[in-house]
Formats: structure tokens, C-alpha cells, sequence
């Protein structure tokens, strides 16, 4: 029988924070203080206070700024990995108290700050619901006002972003061409974390373009920035792409060994999506080997996460499942070739058939005969 190709799984960008969160807001008495008297509604001691100590309450935004970033993050052991979480609480207080700063002080560059960190955020939802062309409009004024007010730091993710929506509007070369520059920005910061978030992304946009080579070689150098700074997470997603890229130019040893080692990765850090991709992709490349009850055996694991959620991109599954679509299409497939009598076809074959009752008719052919 014929072997049944997909496409292995390329994951996403980041497009905040793949981390869980890091919420210890530095001890400021000043702004505790400041805290009280606009929770009081006491905005006329605010303003005095401001006026008072302008240089430490400046400081204290910095620092409240720093806090903020601190507390974004994506719950890795639910489905929703690009659903942003992040403390309403400081973004509101900073807004607040920095408009107050602007209007006391006549500086609104704190007040910009914590703006613009809003509309990334509303950016970001657009992105998960696939509105790229609003998204990429919002993010092009957040980036124009972080390049004015030099927030390095924050103009990394925000190219991040920005490559994100060019990738959702197939503008590809675009996109690579802002992961490039988070890139330059991260290694002109010298901040670990970014350079491994960056480099995770190039090694991303190259995977998509099908420029294979760099994305391995991209890949490689992201999965040991991350282990670098111990980001377990990370590692194990850069490990997929390196797997991904490596199996698409038909180098399979090199996928089975990259996707092993993101398998291993995973479940050391207890990431049920991660293990979900891993287990789909291996059994993607043993199929490709013709090593049927490899093949058979990682996609049977990989069936309880595909059903949970869709891996491809971390969110709720439509009605119409695809991803399931192409593991039970694989798994039929192997079965038939080592174990043609399993009781396991009627049953796979069956929840196939269920499962394209529901496929609407803009959805893409699972996978193509060769």
C-alpha cells in the first residue's frame, strides 16, 4: 500500500511569552502609597505626592512598567497558549497614575509606555482570531511609539508580533524580515531570554519559507540559548522545529532524533501540548520510514491531545477536527501495512468516517498520495 505524506507540524510564534508567570512585584512604598490614595479616589494627594518626589515616582513607573511585563504569560497546561494572561491590576494603576505624571509633569512618556502595552495586547487577540490585517495596523502605531520612546526590550516582541500577522497574511518574506530584526535588537541588548526567544523564531519563519538548512541551523542555536537559561519549554519547541525542518528536506534520522529529544524535553517539564506535538510528529516521520508500528504507536499516543485540543495552534478545536482527521488517515494506513486484521481499523476507520460528516467543503485534503 501506498504511503500517505503530510506536512509535519511547524509550530507557531511566540508572540509574548511561553513562560509561566514571574509575579514579584518589586517592594516600592512610595507607590503602595500612591496605590491607596487612587483606590481612596484621593487623586489630589496623588498629584501632591507626584509634584513632591517627580524623580522617584518616575522610578517607581519604571519599575511598575517592569512589573507589568513580569506578570504576562500563557498557561502551558491549558489549551489556550497564545491567550495572553496578564494583571489587569498593574495596567490599570499604571494608567492611571501615569496619566496623572503626564499631566502633573508634562512628561507622557510612562504614560506611552503602559499604552502601547495595552494595545499589544488587544493586538494579540486580534492575531488569535486571525483579524492579521487590524492586528498588523495596530501593531505598526505601537511600534512607531516604542522605536520613539527607545523601549528596546519591548520593540523585540513587538517585531515578533508584527511577523506574526505578516505570516497570517502570507507575506512571508516580511515576516522572516522582522524576526531578523528582533533578532538584532535582542543580541544589541545582551538579554538571554530574547536571544533565545529570537532565534526560536527566525529558525521559525525560515521552516515556513522552506528554507530548510537555516532553519535547522536557527533551531539548533535556539534550542541551546534556551537551555541556557533554563527554559525547558522553549527547548523542546526549538527541538520540533529543528525536527520538522529536518524531515521536510528528507533527512529522517536527524527528525526522529531532534523529535526524541523535544519528547524527552516535554515530559521532564510535564507540557502535555508539547508531548501532543511530539507524539504526532514521530509519528509522522516513522511513517514516512515505513516503520509501521513505530508509526502506529506514537500517533495512538498523540490521539488523546488531538482530540483535547487543536496542537497546531494551541486553541479550542472547530467542530471540524483536521489534525484528528490526518492522525486516524495515518494510523489506518499503518495499520494495513503490519497489522492488516487489527481490530483497531473498523474502529479508527469508523471515527474517520464520523469525522468527515462534519468537514466542511473549504477544508484542505488531508494529505496526497505518492
Amino acid at each position: 500500500m501506498l504511503a500517505i505524506h503530510f506536512r509535519p507540524l511547524a509550530l507557531l510564534w511566540v508572540v509574548l511569552a511561553l513562560a509561566m508567570p514571574s509575579v514579584c512585584a518589586q517592594e516600592d512604598s512610595l507607590l503602595d502609597r500612591l496605590r491607596e490614595y487612587l483606590k481612596q479616589g484621593d487623586t489630589a494627594a496623588a498629584r501632591e505626592a507626584i509634584r513632591k518626589e517627580p524623580a522617584e515616582v518616575r522610578e517607581s513607573l519604571k519599575r511598575l512598567v517592569d512589573d507589568f511585563d513580569r506578570s504576562i504569560h500563557s498557561m502551558r497546561n491549558q489549551p489556550e497558549q497564545r491567550r495572553v494572561r496578564y494583571s489587569e491590576d498593574l495596567l490599570n494603576f499604571g494608567i492611571e497614575l501615569g496619566r496623572l505624571y503626564a499631566q502633573e509633569m508634562g512628561d507622557r512618556s510612562l504614560l506611552m509606555m503602559f499604552e502601547i502595552r495595552q494595545d499589544r495586547i488587544q493586538a494579540t487577540k486580534w492575531l488569535n482570531e486571525k483579524r492579521f490585517r487590524e492586528a498588523l495596523d495596530l501593531i505598526e502605531g505601537i511600534r512607531s511609539k516604542a522605536e520613539e520612546l527607545q523601549d528596546t526590550s519591548f520593540l523585540v516582541s513587538t517585531y515578533i508580533s508584527r511577523a506574526y500577522a505578516y505570516l497570517g497574511l502570507e507575506q512571508s518574506e516580511k515576516a522572516l524580515g522582522d524576526c531578523e530584526k528582533a533578532l538584532e535588537l535582542a543580541r544589541r541588548l545582551d538579554d538571554a531570554e530574547k536571544l533565545a526567544l529570537s532565534l526560536y523564531n527566525v529558525g521559525a519563519a525560515y521552516l515556513h519559507l522552506g528554507r530548510y538548512a537555516d532553519s535547522v541551523a536557527y533551531s539548533r542555536d535556539a534550542a541551546e540559548a534556551a537551555k541556557k537559561v533554563g527554559k525547558t519549554i522553549w527547548e523542546g519547541n526549538a527541538w520540533l522545529n529543528l525536527g520538522s525542518a529536518s524531515l521536510m528536506s528528507g533527512d529522517f534520522e536527524q527528525a526522529t532524533r531532534a523529535f526524541t529529544v523535544a519528547l524527552e524535553l516535554f515530559e521532564r517539564s510535564n507540557d502535555v501540548l508539547g508531548k501532543g506535538r511530539a507524539f504526532y510528529n514521530l509519528g509522522i516521520v516513522f511513517h514516512r520510514r515505513q516503520q509501521w508500528e513505530l508509526a502506529a504507536a506514537n500517533l495512538e499516543k498523540s490521539l488523546p491531545f488531538v482530540r483535547d485540543v487543536d496542537i497546531r495552534h494551541s486553541h479550542d478545536i472547530d467542530d471540524y477536527n483536521e489534525v484528528e482527521g490526518k492522525v486516524l488517515e495515518l494510523l489506518l494506513s499503518a495499520y494495513q501495512n503490519f497489522d492488516p486484521k487489527s481490530e483497531k481499523i473498523s474502529r479508527h476507520r469508523k471515527d474517520l468516517e464520523e469525522l468527515l460528516k462534519h468537514k466542511p467543503s473549504s477544508a484542505p485534503a488531508h494529505g496526497h498520495h505518492h
